[in-house]
């Protein structure tokens, strides 16, 4: 082929679909379960940052001073800040504050679904 002569491109179409294999069944029917199990080891953790909310401490650093005067780590009060704030669990929103590039949280009126 010669430097500006024309192709022919052809248009490729490909059909997918969605098809659920058995595995994957099973671990769907296991999230319940595992969220279950998350919420009661964490229940202590999941109760002092619910007050720290409620005592109008709604940035990420207040609320990790709070729950470390309980003995509660970094790390896990943390993990648990993200996971109930999405999802199906969602105990509070989540959002950028604008100073400091700081998470800012917000609690939402909902009991968690064991």
């Amino acid at each position: 082929m010669k430097t500006g002569e024309k192709c022919d491109f052809q248009n490729i179409y490909m059909t997918c679909s969605a098809v659920q294999r058995p595995e994957e069944a099973h671990l769907a029917s296991n999230v319940h379960f595992i969220s279950k199990e998350y919420l009661e080891k964490y229940a202590s953790v999941i109760d002092v940052v619910t007050e720290a909310l409620l005592t109008g401490k709604p940035n990420q650093s207040d609320i990790l001073k709070h729950c470390k005067d309980y003995g509660i780590g970094r790390r896990s009060c943390e993990s648990v800040l993200k996971r109930y704030s999405q999802g199906l669990n969602m105990l509070w929103h989540r959002e950028r504050a604008f100073q400091k590039n700081a998470w800012s949280f917000e609690r939402v009126n909902k009991q968690p679904s064991p």
